[in-house]
């Protein structure tokens, strides 16, 4: 028998979908909310695990274990010298949640665009004044707009070819990506991230994090943009070096992020 061990399960439910997930009459799956649920038996006899990082003490205690799956797309979290020490492979989940990534970033764009977050909070604040729709501090039309693109992976992807419904300009900045990629997407490909941003009204972030892009959203990157620009970010929040981006905020070099 297969042994499957989930032991921090997020989700408050029956587990449906996990157990369904296993497809095989020979898998028994455990779900614990904790690690600390999880008896020295289990630990020892799991041949899988699902689920975030689980804490070293607890990884000592495998014997069986044959792979670790991250029910996501992110693992900088998961330490993977770790589970490479123990000869355990590290899998993640990279289709999962592709298209619903790529929607929010619209949809914090169009927020910030049309002012969507701002009209609100001031019709509730006085609603004798009513929408004024000249009153609009973030406005931008969106077919007149020149969108970049940082990662041109799965969801980078997802969203350029959303950003083309909308009749935007998509630019885009991604190292990794073979020559072609741009005429493929019907997109255009920039040099440099300060390219990228000089010539952008609104900069949409789709990269991992990691070493090489931990802060990669800098003060010299933030100090090329375009004046007035949006920044979209639904990657890790440290891909973003966050002073630089208060900096760039109050001095209004970048108009709102998202």
């Amino acid at each position: 028998m297969f042994q499957v061990l989930w032991p921090m399960i997020r989700w408050q439910d029956d587990n449906k979908p996990e157990i369904s997930g296993l497809n095989g009459d020979d898998i028994t799956a455990h779900f614990m909310k904790h690690p600390s649920q999880v008896s020295d038996e289990q630990w020892a006899s799991c041949d899988a695990i699902v689920g975030p990082q689980i804490p070293p003490e607890y990884m000592d205690r495998l014997e069986k274990c044959r792979i670790f799956v991250k029910p996501a797309v992110g693992f900088d979290e998961v330490n993977l010298e770790a589970w490479g020490n123990l000869g355990i492979p590290v899998c993640n989940t990279p289709n999962y949640g592709t298209r619903e990534v790529a929607d929010h970033a619209m949809a914090l764009m169009l927020t910030l665009t049309k002012s969507i977050a701002f009209h609100n909070e001031e019709l509730r604040a006085s609603p004798v004044k009513n929408w004024r729709p000249a009153l609009n501090p973030f406005g931008q039309r969106m077919s007149d707009c020149t969108v970049g693109i940082v990662g041109l992976g799965r969801i980078g992807t997802a969203a350029a070819l959303r950003l083309k419904a909308f009749d935007m300009d998509v630019v885009f900045f991604d190292p990794y990506k073979p020559n072609g990629a741009a005429i493929a997407l019907g997109i255009r490909r920039a040099d440099s991230l300060e390219e990228l941003f000089s010539k952008s009204d609104v900069v949409t972030l789709h990269i991992p994090l990691n070493s090489e892009t931990h802060n990669l959203i800098s003060t010299d990157v933030l100090a090329a943009a375009k004046q007035g620009l949006i920044l979209i970010n639904t990657a890790r929040g440290p891909v973003v070096d966050i002073d630089a981006l208060y900096d760039a905020l109050k001095n209004d070099q970048i108009l709102a992020a998202g």
